[in-house]
């Protein structure tokens, strides 16, 4: 997340107040017009088109004629609610209606595609430059989705969450559950203005009144215009072994006329940028910007974010590209999943390092289920189907590891701990996957809160490479059934379990028993769990 800086507004001589970082195209407009009108000696025109800039005192219009009727006070409890919720956190703002509005909120079923996404657009919004009418229009879809279905109260309160940091002056934004972050589809959790959101609308607010007072002095105010200029475009390293550190510098230009306040965000935790200080207009600043490998394996693209006041793009996306030489491979031709039915078990792996700088093992050992494990050098050729790299040669070592009867049937893992000598990696887990005989996944159902409608949930049986039959499926509770269904030949079933919704109050308990034409397997019982509310 952008970490929160603190940008001061400035009204040089001569020049207009300058916009801190998240601040929109739009309110970076606004201000160029007041600017604009107070060079040419238009102070009038100017005090007139204050009007477009964002003020706390906010006013609205609700147009609902287009919603239907039993949604109309369902969705006004929810625009109080997003209302109080951005009112709370910004002091001395005030939302009232009024028949003379800042913003119109209105509705349609839905709303033309967004090319990015190809999804109708969750909202859409219309601004006016004529100080006589409403500055925003906030145009929410009744249904939003692909296919579409009735936006929900959360996606409608993150919406006009939305609208209203709009109007304030603010930029869309990444980052899901901000006031600007938002999505197209159905949003599962509230939207509500954070740190630096609330200080960038606090530095607009600062804007604003020194351009009123500008205006009313009758300054002569240059539209303040910061651009950033990023280099380079698209950043490529590698390959480099992984574990190596990857250092260099990005170059952020200012082409613009007003000092130009930026931070460097990269998207992946594993990279890091320093921060950096404003930029006076025609000069430029070096950020270091450093990648840590480690967990890098192969191709790796991510993105720089440049978070700036530029007048136009307040937030410029840059790709990242980088390659690494894998430290180790573990590799395997065994299945996924491994059978052990009444006896042990051996298998085998292999983990491959680069010939060049090879990782020495010095111990192994099971973790888990029962179990040894010893390793040898090894040299040959094989493939690694997760890089999509074909066979070819390796050298490393061989894993031999034999693994006990586990006590219970089901599926297990074992971790095999693999030391090195190299202090970046000095452990390392490979996973076998066991089973002995027929496995539930997961072992129960957990329906959670359950009322008085139909619910519905499912598990999978399985046991690879061995089929067998399903002959049926008994219930001990009369609220609930199932039936299965072959997904995988007669090596696994779904099994689809019905909540009747007839059950009383208080917690709920069932269990489900499967007959088999397994002699050693030939019940297996899953439980089934829920409370009824």
């Amino acid at each position: 997340m952008l970490a929160a800086i603190v940008f001061l507004t400035s009204l040089q001589s001569g020049m207009g107040p300058t916009l801190p970082p998240l601040s929109s195209p739009d309110v970076h407009r606004a201000f160029q017009i007041v600017a604009e009108h107070t060079e040419k000696g238009q102070f009038d025109q100017a005090k007139a088109k204050l009007k477009l800039l964002p003020h706390f005192a906010v006013t609205y219009v609700w147009d609902d004629s287009k919603l239907p009727t039993n949604l109309r006070a369902e969705w006004i409890k929810v625009r109080d609610e997003a209302f109080k919720s951005v009112t709370n956190r910004v002091p001395g703002l005030s939302i009232k209606p009024s028949a003379n509005a800042a913003i119109k909120f209105s509705f349609e079923k839905t709303l033309a595609a967004d090319p990015a996404s190809g999804l109708p657009r969750g909202i859409a919004l219309f601004y006016s430059e004529v100080p006589t009418e409403t500055r925003m229009e906030a145009v929410i879809g009744i249904e939003r989705g692909n296919p579409t279905e009735k936006t929900s109260a959360i996606s409608l309160h993150n919406e006009i969450v939305y609208a209203l940091g709009s109007y304030l002056g603010l930029n869309s934004g990444p980052y899901l559950g901000s006031m600007m972050g938002r999505s197209n589809l159905q949003m599962q959790f509230q939207s509500n203005p954070d740190p630096n959101e609330l200080n960038a609308i606090n530095m607009i607010q600062e804007a604003v009144r020194k351009m009123t007072v500008g205006v009313e002095k009758k300054q002569a105010l240059k539209p303040a215009i910061p651009s950033a200029s990023f280099d380079p475009a698209i950043i490529e390293r590698g390959p480099v072994i992984q574990g190596t550190p990857i250092e260099f510098s990005v170059q952020v230009t200012n082409l613009g006329n007003a000092t130009l306040q930026f931070k460097v965000v990269p998207d992946c935790g594993c990279m890091t940028a320093s921060p950096a200080p404003a930029i006076a207009p025609g000069s430029s600043v070096a950020v270091p910007v450093k990648i840590d490998t480690k967990e890098i394996v192969g191709d790796f693209n991510k993105h720089i974010m440049l978070f700036s006041n530029d007048s136009e793009k307040p937030l410029q996306i840059f790709p990242i590209h980088v390659r690494t030489i894998p430290r180790y491979r573990f590799l395997t031709n065994e299945p996924s999943v491994l059978i052990i039915d009444n006896k042990s078990l051996d298998t085998e792996f292999f983990m491959a390092s680069p010939a060049k700088q090879p990782l020495e093992i010095t111990s192994v050992e099971v973790q888990g289920n029962p179990g040894t494990a010893t390793f040898e050098p090894w040299s040959g050729t094989m493939a690694d189907p997760a890089l999509n790299e074909p066979a070819q040669k390796r050298e490393g070592y061989r894993i031999k590891v034999s693994l006990g009867e586990p006590q219970v049937n089901g599926r297990s893992a074992a971790t095999v701990l693999v030391k090195t000598s190299d202090p970046k990696f000095p452990l390392l887990r490979y996973v076998i996957f066991a089973q002995k005989g027929i496995a539930a996944m997961p072992a129960s159902i957990f329906f959670g809160e359950l009322g008085q409608a139909e619910r519905e949930a499912s598990f999978i049986l399985t046991r690879p490479n061995k089929p067998f039959k399903i002959q049926k499926i008994d219930s001990d509770s009369s609220f609930v059934d199932a039936v299965a269904v072959p997904i995988n030949g007669e090596a696994e079933y779904k099994i689809k379990c019905t909540y009747s919704g007839k059950a009383p109050l208080g917690d709920f308990r069932a269990t489900l028993t499967i007959h088999t034409n397994d002699s050693k397997q030939p019940l297996i019982r899953v439980p089934v769990m829920g409370i009824v509310k």
